[in-house]
């Protein structure tokens, strides 16, 4: 069995340069998922769990760029959600205790998403007419009317910009709808942030089916598309 002996009485000298601590430096390198803008980060340790995040970030479409020895820039202007469902995601992640520090920022950039699934035959074959590319622009427009006559004034230029202390007022629900909403909240464990996104994405979905008010299944399409958590880490339900 190896061991160390430690014998005393020799006199140290000379001069060290502590590296970054590990535990934080992963947890400051998940962060710069959150934003689309070029992070620096420096006195990064180049130690095995932080250089293998490193390569992680790379595979998941992070631009990584070695500016020194222990400082390195991070662009996460393009992430691949996708490949958060292949093997080689999860084989990185078995050998990484730390990844489960980019769930959190993950989470909060793309709490709600789309992921547009090949046509299959039977959809390219069915002889149901689907709507029209016309139709759905007239939909489109008059949804952006509505909104245009619902901010005037107020600076406000379409939902997603609606302040958190305006929602009542712009985003008014029938009952079915804010009993919905309570259970998603409660089931999926929902940020203040992610029940005003849901909330703003169910008032465009109200307008573009032509209502004022915001109704249960209009609360049910915009859940539906939280399901980043769900889907690849298999927590929310």
């Amino acid at each position: 069995m190896a061991y160390f002996q430690v014998e005393g009485g020799c006199r140290l000298h000379g001069e060290i340069t502590p590296q970054g601590a590990k535990n934080e430096a992963l947890q400051i390198l998940c962060a710069t998922l959150l934003t689309p803008e070029r992070v620096v980060v420096h006195n990064v340790p180049e130690i095995l769990d932080v250089m293998q995040l490193i390569d992680l970030l790379r595979a998941m479409g992070v631009e990584v760029e070695r500016l020194a020895d222990d400082t390195y820039a991070f662009c996460a202007r393009e992430i691949d959600l996708g490949y958060l469902r292949t093997e080689d995601y999860r084989r990185r992640c078995t050998r990484l205790r730390g990844s489960v520090m980019l769930i959190g920022p993950l989470l909060a950039r793309f709490d709600l998403h789309i992921e547009v699934e090949p046509v299959s035959f039977d959809s390219l074959s069915a002889r149901a007419k689907a709507e029209s590319s016309a139709a759905i622009r007239e939909r489109v427009q008059a949804a952006r009317e509505w909104q245009n006559q619902r901010f005037s004034g107020t600076g406000i230029f379409c939902n997603a910009a609606i302040p958190a202390g305006m929602l009542q007022d712009f985003c008014p629900m029938d009952d079915g709808a804010v009993t919905l909403l309570r259970a998603v909240f409660d089931k999926l464990g929902l940020s203040a942030r992610a029940y005003d996104r849901i909330l703003k994405v169910a008032r465009t979905i109200a307008d573009l089916d032509g209502s004022d008010i915001i109704r249960k299944q209009h609360i049910a399409s915009a859940a539906q598309f939280r399901s980043l958590d769900r889907k690849y880490w298999g927590t929310g339900g």
